[in-house]
Order: C-alpha cells, then structure tokens, then sequence
C-alpha cells in the first residue's frame, strides 16, 4: 500500500528550536513514505491582534477606558503580540532543505487561526491526498502528526513531551508491514488510545450526530486507511474543525470505537492512562496526564528503553534528567550545557 504523509506545522519564533526538533525527528522516518509528503504551515495572522487594539484605542480616546486598564491591556497587546509571532514559511522549508531529504515535499500556507490550531489546515491537507473516483483510494494509507509542544505551557514541560513525541513516532512507524496488515481490516490505527471519563455527552469536540461515548488517540498522530476515510459522509464536516481540540477527537466521529486500532503494545499500556478497562477507584492515574510526569517516563523507559528510538532527544535535559536518562542507557552522551527552558 502507498503511504502518505500529512503534517501541520505552527513554527512559533520563540520557540523554533522545538518545531525544529519535530523535523529532526520526523526525518528519522521520512524514508518509509513513498506517497504523497504534504506539510502545513500555519503563520500567524498578527492582523487579529493589532485590529483589536485599534479598537481598545479609540475606546480609550473618546475617555471610554480608565487610565490603568488602559496602560495594562497596551503591555497584553504587546506581550501576546510578540509571543504568537512565527517564523517565516520560507525559513520552514530550508530547514526541511537543509536535512537533505530525498523525497518530494509539497507545502501549503496559511494563515494561522489561533483558536482552532491543526483544526485549520486538516481539511486542506485531505484535500491533497484524496483521489477522485473513491475506488482511486483503496491502496493508500495516510499518516497524521503535528509539530508538538510549542504552546507555552508544553514549553515547561520539554522533556516529557519529546520522549512522549518520540515514543508516538516509534509506535507509528516502525514494522510498517504489520501496521499495513491492520489497516486492510480497520479505518484507523494509532497509540495511547484515551476514552472519555464519563458517559457519552454532547461537546465541542463531538458532532451532534455522535451520541457515543468519545475516543482518541492522545497526541493525535495516527494512521488512516484512505478509501475508509473518504467513504465517511463526516470527514469533510466543518462541525469538527470548530473547536481547537476537534481534530484530537475527529476519528471518534466518523468510526466506531470497536473499528479503531490500538497499536499499543499490551505490555506498555499500564504505563499511560485512560484506559477502557480503567476506573478512577482502581487505577489513580486515569483521566489524569500522566504523560507529562518525567517520573512516569522513568518507570516506563528504565523497563521499555527499544519503545523510543533515543536519537535527537539528548539535547534537553537538566542535571536530574540526565542522571535518570544515564540510569536507563547508559551509554547517552549528553552535553554539559541545556537549552534555556521558556
């Protein structure tokens, strides 16, 4: 089967060491796509920002607005202004460049909606990849990911996040001759699978149809088989790109739970949480992101070390995480100096 890529970039400047490093991961693998390789990349759309401070100004001229409040929404102008700033497309595409991948890459580019994040460039990403008649697309397979953690508060958390990043890459993309076998029987297969805590509601994330009780592969990255995908009378629906985890949930809208595949290995699963089998009396951590717990990653990679591939995540560890990484592999060398945490 041909294997596609699909992938949302949001290249924040302050933080581009860190979509930078989803790209030296992302190209540990790039060799097992031999499809289409499409990559998103939103930039952010500052029109938004600086309209809505025309506005708080001439509330503030006409005497609409006490001098204070006025002084403290300028410094949140100005502070949100330059946080949500990005690197330029074109810088993007020479780091892709630069890596020397020997692949056709096509990029789209778009302006970046802030409350949607991927939401915003999923639908343009399918569009890319689907053929036309439906039969067309009976032997392709579609990977989805982002790069991930470059929100402010995914910044505190660093570490965790890249060996959580690289565990999905290594789950995802290795034996893809057995991941090809299970996606001829399932529309959709990924890692972590998580469930809602509570019985089925009706949420931002859930389309009004869907009356069954949510799932989805936390992280979101994960596989489709395209001639499922494109079978759903949903995969196009704007209702599920209207709130900025939708495309977290998106599958659970167009497949049934019992569909979906869940490449996680029986072995690692009481090591992540929310699972089916789970409730809150029995197992404390359910519902609770124990992905983000450098603790968790200690007691799962000291006994699981082959569940990452442990290249490119050397480069960000404080003096305790370097110790702790040292206990599982040894054999790491990794520098004296750490990035400055933001």
């Amino acid at each position: 089967m041909k294997k596609n890529l699909i992938y949302h970039i949001w290249p924040s400047k302050h933080a581009s060491y860190q979509w930078k490093w989803n790209i030296d991961k992302l190209s540990e693998y790039i060799d097992v796509f031999d499809g289409k390789i499409i990559i998103a990349i939103a930039e952010e759309n500052l029109k938004e920002f600086d309209d809505a401070w025309v506005v708080h100004q001439k509330r503030a001229e006409a005497g609409r607005v006490p001098e204070k409040l006025h002084e403290m929404v300028k410094l949140r102008h100005e502070i949100e202004r330059e946080r949500h700033q990005t690197s330029r497309a074109e810088e993007v595409k020479d780091y892709f460049s630069n890596k020397k991948i020997s692949k056709n890459i096509e990029f789209i580019t778009v302006k970046n909606q802030r409350h949607l994040h991927e939401c915003s460039t999923f639908h343009k990403l399918l569009n890319k990849i689907e053929k036309k008649p439906l039969e067309e697309n009976k032997d392709e397979i579609t990977f989805y990911a982002h790069a991930k953690g470059q929100r402010r508060q995914r910044l505190l958390e660093a570490p965790q996040e890249r060996l959580w990043v690289s565990f999905m890459y290594e789950q995802n993309l290795r034996n893809l001759d057995s991941i090809e076998e299970k996606l001829l029987d399932h529309p959709c297969l990924g890692v972590t699978m998580a469930f809602e805590p509570i019985d089925p509601v009706l949420a931002p994330h859930k389309g009004s149809w869907n009356k069954e009780k949510g799932w989805f592969y936390d992280g979101t990255f994960f596989w489709v088989n395209n001639y499922r995908l494109f079978s759903s009378p949903y995969c196009y629906n704007e209702e599920l790109m209207t709130n900025w985890n939708g495309l977290e949930w998106y599958l659970c809208n167009l497949f049934k739970l019992e569909e979906a595949y869940d490449n996680t290995k029986k072995e690692y699963r009481p090591f992540f949480y929310r699972w089916l089998e789970d409730s809150l009396a029995d197992n404390p951590n359910a519902g609770c992101g124990a992905n983000y717990d450098m603790a968790h990653w200690y007691d799962f990679l000291e006994k699981y070390p082959e569940s990452i591939s442990w290249q490119n995540v050397e480069d960000w560890w404080d003096l305790d995480q370097k110790t702790m990484l040292h206990n599982i592999v040894p054999e790491l060398k990794l520098p004296e100096t750490t990035v400055d945490k933001v």
